[in-house]
């Protein structure tokens, strides 16, 4: 579906939104799966699965990649479907591609689609629906999360923009299209989003400050 047209169609507050999940990646930066990471009780992987089947937007897409085998039981969730990406070692841009292309498969009508990582434990429902509510009050093409002074994911794109996201291929992700569509895009607020694992001293820090 890559470089396909996307006949645009006006979102209404009816209208059917996607979320992505991103869990493709090997986590060579941290040397063990952060999928498989436990935290409260559950997984990296299931958490975040959960929380997006919770939120009440479908299709909810899982994209696996490196050990995809490995990781299946615990992206298993609810009704989340989950699509391989063959080839995740070219990086996050093909990812996002693979799980765009799934999710308008799922559901031609889509109005939009949360790109959303399997890192970032303390993302909540509460926030995808934020992401929703303000993308159909702005009417903008990009809905980011804000944390730190900066603008990236979770965050919610609009039908304009799925040729952008289908086209992706490489280590970039979808910061580049927040980037390109600087004036079209609304924030929500979310000082938690700041807090993923790449690193073992993410992880260290994570469980620290559970424990506080």
């Amino acid at each position: 579906m890559t470089g396909e047209y996307i006949p645009p169609k006006t979102a209404g507050a009816g209208d059917p939104i996607g979320i992505v999940v991103l869990a493709a990646g090997s986590s060579s930066r941290l040397g063990e799966p952060k999928q498989l990471l436990p935290f409260e009780g559950e997984t990296l992987l299931r958490r975040s699965v959960r929380r997006a089947i919770e939120s009440g937007y479908k299709p909810v897409i899982v994209v696996l990649g490196s050990e995809q085998e490995r990781f299946r039981q615990e992206a298993h969730y609810g009704e989340a479907q989950l699509v391989v990406n063959p080839e995740w070692t070219i990086g996050m841009g093909r990812s996002i591609a693979v799980g765009v292309e799934a999710a308008l498969a799922a559901e031609p009508d889509l109005c939009g689609v949360i790109i959303s990582l399997c890192d970032q434990p303390l993302i909540t429902s509460d926030h995808f629906r934020a992401l929703a509510d303000t993308f159909h009050s702005t009417c903008c093409s990009v809905v980011a999360t804000e944390y730190d002074g900066k603008q990236g994911v979770p965050a919610l794109f609009g039908r304009s923009t799925f040729p952008e996201l289908l086209a992706l291929c490489g280590p970039t992700g979808a910061s580049s299209i927040i980037g390109d569509r600087a004036n079209e895009v609304s924030v929500v607020t979310f000082p938690g989003a700041e807090t993923d694992v790449d690193i073992p001293e993410h992880y260290d820090r994570l469980l620290l400050n559970l424990h506080k």
